[in-house]
């Protein structure tokens, strides 16, 4: 069996219906070929670097024991055949397929030569259109053998091993970690059932540091996003908040904490101060998540686990503080900033460009091209529940499931009249109890829907409502909130916002 990277693609769902052919191929490929390949799938690629070809357009990357490539383009449905070869029609556009591909070839080979021991690699290309069959082979401008169409679909495999044979076994590190690096393929976390969705770098440094043979610590703000990654994470390191880390120092010294009194959670802090580290909570790397969320004091606390040569990496997003805390100083360290936002389809990158301004320099990263951004406004409370079930509605209607959705209300749990409902209708939500368990995990109510507040949903979901959006005056603050639950959307988004609220948006946004 082929081994698969990204990892947890056999429980990626999703509406979209090429999206589903695309696992179909990479189920027959991963049971089909041998362990001697490696099969990279582009489902969630992106670009290259500006300017150059994008990597969503290469479905599949086989790789041999030699470290030499197969670039797999699959093309669904009806091909043009025409004089200057295949042709893909798309709306208002066509596209030549032997121009995409070999555009496609000449830039992994670029960026392979320009990488020490790479020099030597062979990198092939074969197109995949199970669906159609071709006509005229010889003018379809491309080698027929490099061709795997309908009549030949169920050969795939066996044509593979015959245009990449598995080759001698050689060191492949270099490639792999080409191809790791340049088109970024790491599972993160659904906001529902912990599911590959978006890629970000959290998951993959935890994994390289474990590869490395470095045990990892990755530590973050928010218990549900913890969760996940813990869920989603590869054996070998831990994933906790900043409070779960402290409770672990107390019970490796024997002690526990009522987290019932007032003020719990800074005396908890306290009392981790006063103890020493021990042994088995020391780290080779140590990444901290959502760091404009920390302080310094925190920030002091949580390199106390980092051991003297450990790997440190801070990751924060400024534009996501809701608490308006200031930045935390970390002398000394090299910086490096991205404004390439990879998880937000482009219609809702225009919408935060046009919220945050030119200056904050958002680039839409994602080959996503989804729906519009919907404005769905109330005047009262019952046309907010009304509104918030058409939201829901016009997700379903879209094709994404009750496990796809997600309500987000923009106020805090105990402001919101919203998360005040157990359900709407026919819709049921699964809200946070209020309570935890005896591991101080977060107790959820049974229901369909997940209903959380914009301040404690950490993760993303392929449809959001964003509900009860209501403010004054569309200050920082606003702005803040607004761009946070906006880019939890990967696929669709539903603003269920007040008319006086909307107003002030679209005026700034027009």
């Amino acid at each position: 069996m082929a081994r698969i990277v990204p990892d947890g693609w056999q429980n990626l769902d999703t509406a979209t219906p090429s999206i589903q052919r695309e696992l179909e191929t990479l189920r027959g490929l991963s049971t089909t070929l041998p362990d001697d390949y490696t099969v990279y799938h582009g489902i969630h690629w992106s670009t290259l670097d500006r300017g150059h070809a994008v990597f969503g357009e290469i479905d599949f990357v086989v790789v041999n024991r030699a470290g030499d490539l197969l670039l797999i383009e699959q093309k669904l449905g009806f091909l043009g055949e025409t004089a200057e070869g295949l042709v893909k029609e798309y709306p208002g556009k066509s596209k030549s397929v032997p121009v995409q591909m070999a555009r496609s070839r000449d830039a992994v080979l670029t960026k392979l030569r320009q990488r020490n021991g790479a020099s030597h690699v062979h990198v092939e290309s074969l197109l995949f259109c199970p669906h159609y069959a071709i006509k005229s082979p010889l003018t379809a401008g491309i080698v027929p053998e490099r061709i795997v169409d309908s009549k030949r679909k169920d050969q795939l495999a066996a044509i593979i091993q015959q245009v990449l044979p598995i080759g001698d076994e050689m060191d492949t590190v270099v490639v792999h970690q080409f191809l790791r690096d340049v088109i970024k393929l790491e599972p993160d976390v659904s906001a529902l059932v912990g599911r590959a969705r978006t890629l970000v770098a959290r998951v993959a440094e935890f994994r390289a540091a474990i590869d490395a043979g470095r045990r990892p610590l990755y530590v973050c703000f928010n218990r549900p996003l913890a969760d996940h990654v813990e869920a989603i994470a590869p054996p070998g390191g831990m994933a906790c908040t900043f409070h779960t880390l402290c409770e672990a120092v107390l019970r490796a010294h024997g002690q526990t904490h009522d987290f019932t009194q007032p003020g719990a959670f800074d005396a908890l802090v306290t009392r981790a101060e006063q103890l020493l580290v021990p042994e088995s909570l020391l780290f080779d790397t140590v990444i901290i998540d959502e760091g404009q969320d920390w302080s310094e004091r925190w920030r002091d606390r949580v390199f106390c686990h980092a051991r003297a040569d450990a790997r440190r990496l801070w990751l924060e997003d400024p534009l996501q503080n809701l608490y308006g805390r200031p930045a935390v100083t970390l002398p000394g360290w090299v910086g490096l900033r991205s404004q390439a936002n990879y998880r937000s389809p482009r219609p809702i990158v225009r919408f935060l460009q046009g919220l945050v301004g030119e200056e904050a320099g958002i680039e839409a990263a994602s080959p996503i091209d989804a729906s519009d951004v919907e404005f769905l406004t109330y005047a009262d409370k019952t046309e907010l529940l009304a509104q918030v079930k058409m939201g829901i509605k016009q997700c379903y209607a879209a094709g994404f499931k009750k496990t796809d959705v997600a309500v987000i209300s923009y106020h805090g749990r105990e402001s919101s009249h919203v998360m005040r409902h157990d359900r709407l209708g026919d819709f049921t939500f699964r809200r946070f109890s209020g309570a935890y368990d005896l591991f101080q995990r977060p107790v959820y109510e049974e229901g369909d829907i997940l209903m959380e507040s914009v301040m404690r949903l950490g993760q993303a979901a392929p449809a959001i409502v964003f509900a009860e959006i209501d403010f004054a005056e569309l200050d920082d603050k606003a702005v803040r909130r607004l761009f946070v639950g906006a880019t939890r959307a990967t696929m669709k988004l539903v603003l269920v916002i007040s008319e006086d609220a909307a107003q002030q948006l679209l005026q700034r946004i027009s």
